[in-house]
């Protein structure tokens, strides 16, 4: 860099003589912020909850727990090839599949399977394995309403008020 600042001084050279300096590797400043803007953007639109103090994280823990227990029911529908029955205990509020159970966070204040409102003591529905499942709505004593997605084997947290 040095040489190249020596040779284009303007001592002992004609007006308007341009003398090249050789091209150094390596990326200029401006090369290398655009690089890093253009992986910032792509990192904030992959990953948008970069807060770890994000408090709505740790509220959608529980759904995230079921929605995992769903996912590896689908799973195993999926290779077996046969639907798998999942059951909803009102009573202690989880979801059991097999030997595995999932806590709600508060008690099931009303429950429905394909609109049938579920005995006092629970209900039993399947998850297929084409992916999608019985329609399920809990209706949680904290106020959470959670219902199936459309054509997907998850709960997702509805965001209406009133009957079912």
């Amino acid at each position: 860099m040095s040489n190249c600042i020596a040779r284009s001084s303007a001592v002992g050279r004609k007006k308007g003589e341009h003398i090249p300096c050789a091209r150094q590797s390596g990326l200029t400043l401006m090369e290398l912020l655009t690089v890093l803007l253009i992986v910032a953007l792509g990192w904030f639109t992959l990953l948008p909850r970069l807060d770890p103090t994000d408090r709505s994280l740790t509220r959608d823990k529980p759904l995230a727990e079921v929605n995992d227990l769903l996912a590896r029911a689908g799973a195993a529908a999926l290779s077996c090839g046969r639907f798998q029955e999942l059951r909803v205990e009102r009573q202690p509020g989880r979801l059991v599949w097999g030997e595995e159970a999932v806590r709600l966070p508060s008690g099931i204040a009303e429950c429905r399977v394909n609109n049938t409102p579920c005995p006092a003591g629970g209900a039993v529905f399947r998850v297929y394995a084409h992916g999608c499942m019985d329609r399920l709505v809990l209706a949680l004593f904290s106020g959470e309403r959670w219902t199936t997605a459309d054509l997907s084997s998850r709960l997702v947290l509805a965001n209406y008020q009133g009957s079912y």
